[in-house]
This record gives structure tokens, C-alpha cells and sequence, in this order.
């Protein structure tokens, strides 16, 4: 008896998951993808967006490095002038430098987390206009979820509609 009210429960349950499977199966017609990192890179606002970011990720690290080449100049200098100097004069002059390379270090981070800000503001910004024109396409087109295509394993080029996007990003955005 016990058994029988197992198996009917069991029974119920694989025909709820079956018949939930196959409803799934036929709301898929309105399953798209996108690659968001495509776009990104070949609409003309995203690049325009990507060259922006280069070019002042270009200057900082130009930054860097010359203040990296001021601090080795530093470090050859003093290493020159450690037997001519006082041991004194040297250790303050050793304690400077570490001062500097600290102040240096603060300088990096504080440029490197000052870019990611602006990075993550700027694309941010970037998807705030191109999304109400993917959520009109997607109206237009009758499409109820996109995805983005890394988030997918597999999947047929034809609900691939990344090129359709760039396209409309390219002639509303400009």
C-alpha cells in the first residue's frame, strides 16, 4: 500500500517535470543571443567608447613609467654616492626613497582604480543607450529572452542576432 502511494507520487511527479520540459521546448521560439562583447568592440560607439579608454590607459601607463624611471635614477644615484657619503647622509637618503617608492605605489593604485571607475561608468553609460534600442528590437521582433552569448554552450547561428544589433546601434547612435 505504502509502496503504491510512493510509485503514484513519483509518477506524478516525472509527468509534471515532462509535460513542464516540453512547454519550455516550445517557448524557446523566442530565445535569442547576443555577444555583448561583439558588439562592444565592433559597433561604432563601442569603439569610439574602447579608443577613449586606450587612449587613457596609454597615458597612464606613460605616467608610470616615468615616475618608475625617476625612482631607478634615484636607486643609481645613490648606489653611486654610498661610498662617498656618510652612512648617515646614506640611510636618509634610503629612507627617502622608500618614501617615494611608497608615494609611488599609492600613485599606481590610485590610477589604476581611478581607470576602472571611469571604465565601468563609461560602459555603464554605453549599455544605458544601447538598451532601450535592444528592448525595442526585441518588441519589434516578438523576442521574449535574449542571452548573451557566452553564457551559452551551444547554439544554431540563425538565433544569433548580434550583427542585427550592431547595425541598428550603428544607425541610431551615431
Amino acid at each position: 500500500m505504502i509502496i503504491n502511494f510512493f510509485y503514484t507520487r513519483l509518477l506524478n511527479f516525472f509527468c509534471i517535470i515532462f509535460f513542464s520540459f516540453f512547454s519550455l521546448l516550445s517557448a524557446d521560439e523566442n530565445l535569442y543571443y547576443i555577444n555583448v562583447d561583439f558588439l562592444l568592440n565592433e559597433s561604432k560607439i563601442g569603439k569610439k567608447v574602447i579608443k577613449q579608454l586606450e587612449k587613457i590607459n596609454e597615458n597612464n601607463i606613460e605616467k608610470i613609467r616615468n615616475a618608475e624611471k625617476k625612482l631607478i635614477d634615484k636607486e643609481k644615484e645613490i648606489k653611486t654616492t654610498k661610498n662617498i657619503i656618510s652612512q648617515e647622509e646614506f640611510d636618509k637618503k634610503i629612507a627617502s626613497l622608500k618614501k617615494e617608492i611608497d608615494e609611488f605605489n599609492n600613485f599606481r593604485n590610485n590610477l589604476s582604480k581611478e581607470f576602472n571607475s571611469l571604465k565601468n561608468d563609461s560602459l555603464n553609460e554605453l549599455y544605458q543607450d544601447i538598451n532601450p534600442l535592444i528592448e525595442t528590437f526585441m518588441k519589434e521582433n516578438n523576442i521574449d529572452i535574449l542571452l548573451d552569448k557566452k553564457n551559452i554552450f551551444i547554439g544554431t547561428l540563425d538565433r544569433d542576432i548580434t550583427n542585427d544589433i550592431i547595425k541598428l546601434i550603428d544607425q541610431k547612435l551615431n
